[in-house]
């Protein structure tokens, strides 16, 4: 659905460019390299955005070989909207896998990466390589909750409220333990109550393989700031857990 927005929107673009420009000049060149530039940059972070870097590259080198960039991209828009209606209803009718429980897998992954992460820091080893491995794994997390985000803002725009948290709560409370976690790991020594950190983290991911199991309390957070505030975001990702079952 991004890919057949973001090819809109190139569409519209790329068309406006061809009256500025002229299809063979310099500046035509130096443009596809901005834009694939632009595009490469963008992706991570909107694939309707690379998309639409795509069409406007495509409608610039229709130009610059003298091809009718107009009618070539009705065509290929055409095409996309045939090809994103067949993948939709693919996705949906005959091989649907639910976002909840991609995210619930990713989550598990992530908190392995935090586990270690406080070993590490607990048995005075080197943290770094543990951490990037965890910022990695948060950054999939949230990478796989694209379409709950999406869904968040279409039940906020109708106005509807929840009673009970939603299904990106705990990708939220995920993403609220970097700081902490990069606060705790750039701190010398082991901080009073980092066991009791570690054992919340190990609680958790147990109820993350057995989902049909209630989730035991947790331990007290840590006085200690940088554990205080990891141990907060913890609390949060557990009550958000079932938002995923």
């Amino acid at each position: 659905m991004e890919r057949g927005a973001g090819a809109v929107l190139g569409t519209l673009f790329a068309t406006g460019l061809t009256v500025l420009l002229h299809p063979h000049g310099s500046a035509s060149v130096v443009l596809i390299c901005v834009v694939l530039a632009a595009a490469t940059l963008v992706r991570q972070n909107s694939y309707a955005g690379y998309a639409a870097c795509i069409t406007t590259t495509m409608s610039l080198l229709y130009g610059y070989y003298g091809k009718s960039a107009e009618q070539l991209l009705l065509i290929r828009l055409q095409a996309l909207m045939v090809g994103a209606v067949l993948a939709v209803a693919v996705g949906w009718l005959l091989l649907p896998v639910r976002a909840g429980d991609v995210v619930r897998g990713r989550i598990a992954a992530a908190l392995a990466g935090l586990a270690a992460a406080l070993e590490a820091h607990r048995k005075g080893s080197d943290t770094v390589a543990p951490l990037r491995r965890f910022e990695a794994a948060v950054r999939e997390v949230h990478s796989s909750a694209r379409s709950l985000w999406l869904h968040r803002r279409v039940l906020h725009l109708m106005g509807r409220r929840r009673a009970t948290p939603h299904r990106t709560a705990p990708v939220e409370a995920l993403v609220n333990c970097l700081e902490p976690l990069r606060a705790l790991t750039a701190a010398p020594g082991n901080l009073p109550g980092e066991a009791a950190t570690a054992a919340n983290v190990a609680v958790i991911r147990r109820s993350l393989a057995a989902p049909e199991v209630p989730l035991p309390g947790l331990r007290p957070p840590s006085p200690e700031p940088p554990l205080a505030a990891l141990d907060a975001a913890l609390e949060r990702l557990a009550e958000g857990l079932p938002a995923l079952r």
